[in-house]
C-alpha cells in the first residue's frame, strides 16, 4: 500500500459512508480542475478519484456521466496518455459500468459495443499492466451487462 492508494480507498469509505450530499460538494470543484489539467499525472489522480467515489455517489454522478464517459474514453484511447491514465480510465469506466448498461435502456445501444472495442484494442498494449487493467474492466462491464 502506498499514500496514493490509502486515499483512493479512504475516500471509497467516505462517500459509502457520508454519500453525494456530504461528499461531493468539496470534492467536484477539485476533482473539475484536476481532469481539466494539463497534466497527466494530476489528471490520473482525478480519474483515480472519481473512481473511488463511484460506489458511495454513483446515483448522484449519473448527471455528470454524459461529460465523463467521453473523457474517460478519450483517456483510455489516446495513444499519448501514459499507461496508468488509460489503466487508471479502464478502471473507472469498469466503475461505472452500470450506468454503461443503463443507457443501452434508455436508446444507446452502441456505448456497450464502442467501450468493448476500446477496452479490447488496449487490451494488446505494449504495456503488461494496461492489458491487465482493460482485461478486468472488461470483465467488469459483461457483468454488469
Amino acid at each position: 500500500w502506498n499514500v496514493r492508494k490509502c486515499s483512493a480507498a479512504s475516500l471509497d469509505c467516505l462517500s459509502s459512508m457520508y454519500g453525494p450530499e456530504v461528499i461531493l460538494p468539496p470534492l467536484l470543484p477539485g476533482l473539475k480542475e484536476s481532469l481539466e489539467h494539463s497534466d497527466e499525472w494530476i489528471r490520473e489522480a482525478g480519474v483515480l478519484a472519481l473512481g473511488a467515489i463511484a460506489d458511495g455517489c454513483s446515483e448522484a454522478m449519473v448527471e455528470h456521466m454524459g461529460q465523463l464517459h467521453p473523457f474517460l474514453m478519450a483517456q483510455l484511447t489516446d495513444p499519448s496518455s501514459i499507461p496508468q491514465l488509460k489503466s487508471i480510465a479502464a478502471w473507472c469506466l469498469g466503475r461505472y459500468s452500470h450506468w454503461a448498461v443503463d443507457q443501452v435502456h434508455a436508446g444507446q445501444p452502441d456505448i456497450l459495443g464502442q467501450m468493448t472495442e476500446a477496452l479490447m484494442s488496449r487490451a494488446l498494449d505494449a504495456n503488461r499492466k494496461v492489458q491487465v487493467a482493460m482485461c478486468s474492466a472488461f470483465g467488469v462491464l459483461v457483468e454488469a451487462a
